[in-house]
This record gives C-alpha cells, sequence and structure tokens, in this order.
C-alpha cells in the first residue's frame, strides 16, 4: 500500500473520505504521523486529539513512543478523560487526564516496551474515555524485527551517485533485493527543498522526507541498512555566483562534470553542511541508518584560479600553481616543487577532503554511531587524504580485474595513523556502460 486512506466519522455522521499521500497528515480535529496503515475511525465530539507515531518497525529492546494530544474545544470542562494503549491485548498502559477547561490541550506520553515480545506483526490501538463516551480513536500496525549481526558483510545495492528518481525503484523492491542477500542500500541525496536554497539538481536527486522514512522504516523489517550519500557537488549552482571553480580566463573548470563547484567558497560549504544537517536530523531516529557516504570522485582538470584560491596558493608559498603532472623518473627530492605543490594539493589544496570533514563533524554531532566515508582512495595514496572520516574506501571492477582486490594492503598502511577503518568494495554486477 503506497497511500493513506483514512474515513472520518463525526457523531457517529460520514463526512469525508480523505486520501493523502504517505507521510504526515494534519487535520483540524487529527493528525497521525506515520508512514502506511488504514483504519476506519469514529469519533465522538468535542474532543479533539492529534496522534503523533513515528515509525511502524522496531527491533526488539526498542520502545514504541505514542503521544496522544487532546484538547477541548467545548464551552465547560471535561473530567476525568481516561486513554488506555493496547498491544493486542499483550501489553497495556494507561492515563488519565483529570480536567480539560474550554479551548485547553493536554499530552499523553505512551512508551511500549518490546524487550519481551517475539518478532512478528502486532497492532496499538487507543481507547478514549470519558463522560459517557467510549472510542477507539486509532489503531496501527507494528513490527517487532530481530537484531542483525554487526559483523556481517555488507553487500550494497548501489543506486549510484547519478540517481535518477526512478532509482527508487530499488528501494520499493527491498524485499525482493532481501532475499537475494543484499542487506545495504546506498542512495544518493544532493539537494533539500528549502526556500534558502532554492536550487535545482542535475541529477534530481532531491532529498523527499515522507520517501526517505518510509525506506528507513521498511528496512528494519527486511534487516537491512540504508546509507545516504551526501553528494552535494552534483547541486546546481547556476543560480549562485562564484560558487563553480574557474580556470586563468574566468570560465568554468570541468571536472567530473562539465562545471564542478568549488570547495572553498563559502555558498557550497554552507550548502553543503545544511544538506547534511537536514538528512540527519530527519533520519536520527531509524536503526537502520548506520553508514554515511561523502563527497567522491572529485576532480578539477586544472587549478581553480578565482580570487580566494589565488591566495590560498600564495599563502602555501606557491606564486604560480603548477599543472599537476606526474613525474617520469622515479624517486625526487622533497623539496621539488613539482613534488610539494602535488603532495599540497591532494592533502589541502583541492579540498573535497576538507569539504567531507566538515561534512562529517556535522553528522557526527546529531548521530555519532553513523559510520562514514568517501572514495575512492586510489586517486592518490597520501596519508590525511581522507582525514575525519570513519573509513578509507576504494572499489574495483572484479570482472575487468581481481588483483586490484590487492589494494587493501594500501588502505589498511594508510589507515594507521588516524586509526580508521577499510573499506573495499567489490562490484560484482554493474549497470549497463562498465
Amino acid at each position: 500500500m503506497n497511500r493513506l486512506d483514512l474515513k472520518i466519522r463525526l457523531s457517529g455522521k460520514k463526512i469525508s473520505s480523505l486520501t493523502e499521500k504517505t507521510g504526515f497528515l494534519r487535520l483540524p480535529f487529527l493528525m497521525v504521523c506515520c508512514f502506511l496503515f488504514q483504519t476506519d475511525m469514529s469519533y465522538g465530539a468535542p474532543l479533539e486529539s492529534e496522534v503523533i507515531i513515528r515509525r511502524h518497525n522496531y527491533i526488539r529492546g526498542e520502545q514504541i513512543p505514542v503521544k496522544i494530544l487532546l484538547r477541548n474545544p467545548a464551552a465547560q470542562k471535561i473530567k476525568n478523560i481516561h486513554l488506555e494503549i493496547n498491544l493486542d491485548n499483550i501489553l497495556k498502559q494507561d492515563a488519565v487526564i483529570k480536567e480539560l477547561a474550554p479551548g485547553e490541550s493536554k499530552a499523553s506520553a505512551f512508551n511500549i516496551a518490546t524487550q519481551a515480545l517475539r518478532s512478528g506483526d502486532y497492532k496499538v490501538s487507543c481507547m478514549l474515555k470519558y463522560e459517557n463516551e467510549k472510542k477507539q480513536i486509532f489503531q496501527f500496525p507494528v513490527s517487532i524485527c530481530k537484531r542483525v549481526n554487526p559483523d556481517r558483510l555488507p553487500v550494497f545495492f548501489w543506486i549510484g551517485g547519478g540517481a535518477k528518481p526512478q532509482s527508487w525503484k530499488g528501494i520499493l523492491r527491498m524485499k525482493e533485493l532481501a532475499e537475494h542477500g543484499i542487506n545495504l542500500i546506498l542512495c544518493c541525496c544532493s539537494e533539500y527543498r528549502k526556500e534558502k536554497y532554492p536550487i535545482k539538481t542535475y541529477y534530481g536527486a532531491f532529498f523527499e522526507p515522507d520517501k526517505w522514512r518510509k525506506a528507513f522504516d521498511d528496512a528494519l523489517k527486511y534487516g537491512m541498512d540504508i546509507a545516504p550519500y551526501f553528494y552535494s557537488n552534483a547541486a546546481d549552482f547556476n543560480d549562485t555566483p562564484g560558487v563553480y571553480a574557474v580556470d586563468r580566463n574566468g570560465k568554468h573548470l570541468p571536472g567530473l562534470r562539465k562545471v564542478m563547484p568549488c570547495p572553498f567558497e563559502p555558498a557550497f560549504i554552507d550548502f553543503s553542511k545544511q544538506l547534511t544537517k537536514v538528512v540527519t536530523e530527519e533520519m536520527k531516529d531509524y536503526p537502520s541508518f548506520k553508514y554515511a557516504m561523502f563527497n567522491s570522485e572529485f576532480s578539477l582538470k586544472g587549478t581553480c584560479q578565482s580570487a580566494r584560491c589565488r591566495q590560498r596558493y600564495s599563502a602555501a608559498g606557491f606564486s604560480d600553481p603548477l599543472r599537476i603532472e606526474a613525474i617520469k623518473n622515479g624517486i625526487i627530492e622533497d623539496s621539488n616543487e613539482k613534488y610539494r605543490f602535488p603532495r599540497w594539493w591532494w592533502q589541502e589544496g583541492l579540498g573535497d577532503n576538507l569539504l567531507n570533514e566538515q561534512m562529517a563533524r556535522e553528522l557526527k554531532k546529531i548521530k555519532p554511531e553513523v559510520i562514514t566515508w568517501s572514495e575512492p582512495f586510489r586517486d592518490v595514496a597520501l596519508y590525511n587524504r581522507k582525514k575525519g572520516l570513519d573509513c578509507l574506501g576504494d572499489w574495483c571492477y572484479c570482472r575487468q580485474d581481481p588483483k586490484r582486490a590487492l589494494y587493501i594492503e594500501t588502505l589498511i598502511a594508510a589507515a594507521k595513523p588516524e586509526k580508521q577503518k577499510t573499506l573495499q568494495v567489490f562490484s560484482l554486477f554493474c549497470h549497463p556502460g562498465f
């Protein structure tokens, strides 16, 4: 079921039939915050209610939080209001509100313990009793899920950095993917809808909260984890002057795409950090959110020549930035500028790693247990190339060259100074074109 269908009755008479998209539904007398349920309700005037439920799936041992807000719109007091939460007649909780004055609102919060429940599907309902009224004001399904083995081998389903909206078909096939042994899905987000940032995206990879909430919630039922790919450099900054990297003539400097944002431009840094904050804040309550990937495969064909970047080169002791060229004759002295500049460039000058470090820091403030990484490490093997992230990541296409699996030795060596983890990905199946 992909839609939320509610049939509303007031004083025993059906007054409307509403069909809304899944997500948060707000009505004058009812708000149900959930993703997916269908119910028939009879409601007795005059009490109004709001029911706030965020998830349908929980790991055994978690608590199921339910918040109910009651409001008295009548001209007289209502006394001795009784609320009872019932989970399939196995667990019950109740609360009493002694009285509600005219126009007054009060909230009751319930936390349903799950550690004694078996894995499976249940229903949670709530009865409202006051004066001569006794009504069931809501009923919704919940699933208690097994805790997955934290040491299992992650098997990715990689939607890709250039994910178009139709790539979410993979998310919707989560049950089928799980049956084939896949336990982790990476999904891209390069934009979010907000008035402060009214910009478009190259790939249409907008962060859509309702869709993401349902995916992160459903993931628990199928033993899946989901890793957001914070791909802020895919955003379209055409309406924000000065964000893109430029050459000496002021023309956009190409890289992975025809235009690339400069990681040192404040507007791009601010946007990237905000993207991370918005997504992490929305998804922080979902146990399936265990990993996060940041801007990867960032490259420029040359060095950015904006006024800001020229000042950086000068401050680092490079009056005229050199083209990054490979050294042909083996060993080179440490003082040689053709060595000094490329080394500085990859550790500090390009700036993609510094931006990712800032984004990871924003994520960790909200959800510190998430494992972070960026890839590939093989663009250049230098210490501190991926500083501030939990993992050094790389991948190889086994169909083309299985010997690349040996690169794990390089990752292990590079990870030692920061005590980072290593993430060597083997791509077993590739989409057309690879």
